[in-house]
């Protein structure tokens, strides 16, 4: 009796660790920093202004997908690290075929908070939601934005900035035991991110 009582205690203590570990494995490959969550956007809330916003993705390995999301499949969030070293952009969108969704975080190197830059370093996340499915480059060795354009969208405390992306990866993203990996064999997406001052 008392042996069956312990075994629901016993899976909730595995389930913690599981969601501990990948956490943590998050913090690390968006950046040197440890960066707070930014809330998701709503559905509502177009990923740009104007509902310009997509993503584009050829995926191989563990996850094979030709990802094609349009502003409307997507949430968005992201913006500067903390220490302005770069960029944590993360999109949300649908994995065909298995009714889950998929994030995909970039952490990208940029040399100046505006503009446009070439070949910056990028390490990348990406996440079944509610699968506890995680793979990660764990280092900005294995993918390469190699093109990054940033503009301006409005002003004051709306004030944002569109940010166009494209780049592939040469080595694959992989769980942390190594079992399985994920190759991102090219991305290109635009989406945006706040700069205003808050009210």
């Amino acid at each position: 009796m008392q042996r069956t009582e312990c075994f629901p205690r016993l899976q909730a203590m595995h389930a913690l660790r599981a969601s501990a570990t990948a956490f943590a494995i998050l913090l690390t490959a968006c950046g040197p920093a440890q960066e707070a969550p930014t809330p998701v956007a709503t559905e509502s809330t177009p990923c740009v202004p104007g509902g310009q916003g997509f993503l584009r993705a050829r995926l191989r390995g563990a996850i094979e997908a030709d990802l094609d999301w349009q502003d409307g499949d997507m949430h968005c969030e992201g913006g500067l690290r903390p220490d302005g070293s770069g960029l944590r952009l993360a999109i949300v969108g649908p994995l065909k075929g298995s009714g889950r969704m998929l994030r995909l975080v970039f952490g990208i190197d940029t040399g100046s908070p505006e503009g446009h830059e070439a070949h910056a370093a990028t390490n990348l996340t990406l996440i079944v939601e509610g699968a506890q499915r995680l793979y990660a480059t764990l280092g900005d060795d294995k993918c390469t934005s190699d093109s990054l354009q940033r503009s301006d969208i409005g002003t004051g405390s709306g004030a944002r900035q569109r940010v166009e992306v494209r780049g592939f990866c040469t080595g694959p993203a992989a769980t942390m035991d190594g079992s399985d990996r994920v190759l991102v064999e090219r991305f290109d997406f635009t989406t945006s991110y706040s700069t205003g001052s808050p009210p």
